[in-house]
Protein backbone atom coordinates (compact mmCIF):
# COMPACT_ATOMS: atom_id res chain seq x y z
CA UNK A 1 0.00 0.00 0.00
CA UNK A 2 1.53 3.33 -1.03
CA UNK A 3 1.21 6.72 0.65
CA UNK A 4 -0.95 7.82 -2.29
CA UNK A 5 -3.30 4.87 -1.79
CA UNK A 6 -3.54 5.40 1.97
CA UNK A 7 -4.21 9.12 1.57
CA UNK A 8 -6.76 8.54 -1.18
CA UNK A 9 -8.56 6.11 1.12
CA UNK A 10 -8.57 8.16 4.33
CA UNK A 11 -8.90 11.78 3.16
CA UNK A 12 -12.59 11.55 2.24
CA UNK A 13 -13.31 10.39 5.82
CA UNK A 14 -11.16 13.16 7.29
CA UNK A 15 -12.61 15.87 5.03
CA UNK A 16 -16.19 14.81 5.79
CA UNK A 17 -15.48 14.67 9.52
CA UNK A 18 -14.31 18.30 9.37
CA UNK A 19 -17.21 19.30 7.10
CA UNK A 20 -14.74 20.73 4.57
CA UNK A 21 -16.62 22.62 1.84
CA UNK A 22 -15.87 25.01 -1.03
CA UNK A 23 -14.53 28.37 0.07
CA UNK A 24 -13.15 27.22 3.44
CA UNK A 25 -9.73 28.07 4.85
CA UNK A 26 -8.17 24.80 6.00
CA UNK A 27 -4.96 23.96 7.87
CA UNK A 28 -3.40 20.60 6.98
CA UNK A 29 -0.90 19.94 9.76
CA UNK A 30 1.77 17.23 9.37
CA UNK A 31 1.22 17.55 5.63
CA UNK A 32 4.27 15.49 4.69
CA UNK A 33 4.62 15.56 0.92
CA UNK A 34 1.34 17.43 0.54
CA UNK A 35 -0.89 14.54 -0.52
CA UNK A 36 -3.58 15.38 2.04
CA UNK A 37 -3.38 19.11 1.27
CA UNK A 38 -3.77 18.33 -2.43
CA UNK A 39 -6.92 16.30 -1.71
CA UNK A 40 -8.36 19.10 0.45
CA UNK A 41 -7.50 21.70 -2.20
CA UNK A 42 -9.82 19.89 -4.59
CA UNK A 43 -12.65 20.18 -2.03
CA UNK A 44 -12.21 23.86 -1.08
CA UNK A 45 -11.92 24.85 -4.72
CA UNK A 46 -10.63 28.14 -6.12
CA UNK A 47 -12.45 30.27 -3.52
CA UNK A 48 -10.93 28.40 -0.57
CA UNK A 49 -7.43 28.27 0.80
CA UNK A 50 -5.24 25.47 2.18
CA UNK A 51 -2.28 26.03 4.46
CA UNK A 52 -0.04 22.96 4.38
CA UNK A 53 2.33 22.73 7.34
CA UNK A 54 4.93 20.23 8.49
CA UNK A 55 7.64 20.25 11.15
CA UNK A 56 10.19 18.96 8.63
CA UNK A 57 11.62 21.56 6.24
CA UNK A 58 12.42 18.73 3.80
CA UNK A 59 8.81 17.54 3.81
CA UNK A 60 7.51 21.09 3.45
CA UNK A 61 9.76 21.45 0.41
CA UNK A 62 8.33 18.25 -1.10
CA UNK A 63 4.84 19.59 -0.45
CA UNK A 64 5.86 22.85 -2.15
CA UNK A 65 6.96 20.84 -5.20
CA UNK A 66 3.57 19.10 -5.28
CA UNK A 67 1.39 22.15 -4.53
CA UNK A 68 3.54 25.06 -5.72
CA UNK A 69 1.44 25.97 -8.76
CA UNK A 70 -1.83 26.33 -6.87
CA UNK A 71 -2.61 30.01 -6.21
CA UNK A 72 -4.68 29.28 -3.10
CA UNK A 73 -2.20 27.28 -1.07
CA UNK A 74 0.52 28.35 1.32
CA UNK A 75 3.22 26.26 2.97
CA UNK A 76 4.76 26.63 6.38
CA UNK A 77 7.27 24.84 8.56
CA UNK A 78 5.39 24.43 11.84
CA UNK A 79 5.54 22.44 15.05
CA UNK A 80 1.98 21.15 15.47
CA UNK A 81 2.33 21.58 19.23
CA UNK A 82 3.33 25.26 18.92
CA UNK A 83 1.58 26.72 15.89
CA UNK A 84 2.55 30.25 14.88
CA UNK A 85 -0.89 31.12 13.49
CA UNK A 86 -3.21 33.59 15.17
CA UNK A 87 -6.20 32.37 17.16
CA UNK A 88 -9.27 31.53 15.07
CA UNK A 89 -7.43 31.49 11.73
CA UNK A 90 -9.02 28.43 10.09
CA UNK A 91 -12.45 26.99 9.31
CA UNK A 92 -11.08 23.45 9.68
CA UNK A 93 -7.89 21.79 10.89
CA UNK A 94 -6.91 18.38 9.51
CA UNK A 95 -4.14 16.03 10.57
CA UNK A 96 -4.04 12.85 8.52
CA UNK A 97 -1.85 10.14 10.05
CA UNK A 98 0.41 12.56 11.92
CA UNK A 99 -0.85 13.06 15.47
CA UNK A 100 0.51 9.71 16.64
CA UNK A 101 4.04 11.08 16.08
CA UNK A 102 3.49 14.12 18.35
CA UNK A 103 5.31 13.75 21.69
CA UNK A 104 2.24 15.36 23.34
CA UNK A 105 -0.91 14.78 21.24
CA UNK A 106 -3.13 16.62 23.72
CA UNK A 107 -1.02 19.75 23.31
CA UNK A 108 -1.29 19.32 19.54
CA UNK A 109 -5.08 19.11 19.76
CA UNK A 110 -5.08 22.18 22.01
CA UNK A 111 -3.22 24.09 19.32
CA UNK A 112 -5.57 22.80 16.62
CA UNK A 113 -8.53 24.09 18.63
CA UNK A 114 -6.84 27.43 19.33
CA UNK A 115 -6.42 28.25 15.63
CA UNK A 116 -9.93 27.03 14.80
CA UNK A 117 -12.69 29.57 14.12
CA UNK A 118 -15.95 29.30 16.09
CA UNK A 119 -18.09 26.59 14.52
CA UNK A 120 -15.06 24.99 12.85
CA UNK A 121 -14.00 21.38 13.24
CA UNK A 122 -10.82 19.42 13.81
CA UNK A 123 -10.47 16.04 12.10
CA UNK A 124 -7.60 13.69 12.86
CA UNK A 125 -6.82 10.20 11.65
CA UNK A 126 -4.24 8.14 13.50
CA UNK A 127 -2.73 4.70 13.24
CA UNK A 128 -2.83 2.38 16.17
CA UNK A 129 0.26 0.47 17.24
CA UNK A 130 2.58 -0.56 14.42
CA UNK A 131 2.02 -4.25 15.15
CA UNK A 132 -1.69 -3.87 14.27
CA UNK A 133 -1.14 -1.94 11.06
CA UNK A 134 -0.17 -3.79 7.89
CA UNK A 135 0.09 -0.46 6.05
CA UNK A 136 2.53 0.98 8.59
CA UNK A 137 4.66 -2.18 8.60
CA UNK A 138 4.84 -2.21 4.79
CA UNK A 139 5.84 1.47 4.71
CA UNK A 140 8.54 0.92 7.35
CA UNK A 141 9.94 -2.30 5.81
CA UNK A 142 12.25 -0.55 3.30
CA UNK A 143 13.56 1.78 6.03
CA UNK A 144 14.21 -0.64 8.87
CA UNK A 145 14.92 -4.36 9.14
CA UNK A 146 12.52 -4.64 12.10
CA UNK A 147 9.44 -2.48 11.41
CA UNK A 148 7.55 -4.04 14.34
CA UNK A 149 10.14 -2.53 16.69
CA UNK A 150 9.38 1.05 15.56
CA UNK A 151 7.20 2.92 18.00
CA UNK A 152 5.18 6.05 17.51
CA UNK A 153 5.53 8.72 20.16
CA UNK A 154 1.96 7.93 21.13
CA UNK A 155 -0.26 5.08 20.02
CA UNK A 156 -4.03 5.04 19.92
CA UNK A 157 -6.67 2.46 20.56
CA UNK A 158 -10.34 2.87 21.43
CA UNK A 159 -9.69 3.68 25.10
CA UNK A 160 -6.87 6.15 24.43
CA UNK A 161 -8.97 7.94 21.80
CA UNK A 162 -11.82 8.23 24.29
CA UNK A 163 -9.35 9.49 26.91
CA UNK A 164 -7.97 12.07 24.46
CA UNK A 165 -11.44 13.40 23.69
CA UNK A 166 -12.37 13.41 27.39
CA UNK A 167 -9.22 15.33 28.33
CA UNK A 168 -9.96 17.93 25.64
CA UNK A 169 -13.47 18.35 26.97
CA UNK A 170 -12.20 18.63 30.54
CA UNK A 171 -9.89 21.45 29.44
CA UNK A 172 -12.79 23.22 27.73
CA UNK A 173 -11.10 22.99 24.36
CA UNK A 174 -13.85 21.22 22.47
CA UNK A 175 -15.34 24.56 21.24
CA UNK A 176 -18.94 24.10 20.25
CA UNK A 177 -18.62 20.62 18.85
CA UNK A 178 -15.17 21.04 17.28
CA UNK A 179 -14.10 17.83 19.01
CA UNK A 180 -17.16 15.64 19.38
CA UNK A 181 -16.54 11.94 19.33
CA UNK A 182 -14.34 9.05 18.32
CA UNK A 183 -15.14 7.01 15.23
CA UNK A 184 -13.55 3.94 13.83
CA UNK A 185 -13.44 3.82 10.07
CA UNK A 186 -13.71 0.56 8.17
CA UNK A 187 -9.99 -0.21 8.54
CA UNK A 188 -9.25 -1.93 11.83
CA UNK A 189 -6.00 -0.06 12.26
CA UNK A 190 -7.02 3.58 12.08
CA UNK A 191 -9.08 5.81 14.32
CA UNK A 192 -10.60 9.17 13.52
CA UNK A 193 -11.00 11.74 16.27
CA UNK A 194 -13.17 14.66 15.24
Amino acid sequence: MTAVTVTAYFMPFVSRAAHVAPGMHVLDIATGTGLSAEAVLAVVGPTGHVTAADISPAMAEKARDRLGKAPNVSLSVEDGQRLSFADQSFDAVLCNLGLMFFPDPVRGLSEFCRVLRPGGRVAVSVNTVVERSRAMRSRLQPMTPAPNKVRCAYTFDGKSCQHLVASKRKQGLHKKGALRRTNRCSSGSTRHVH
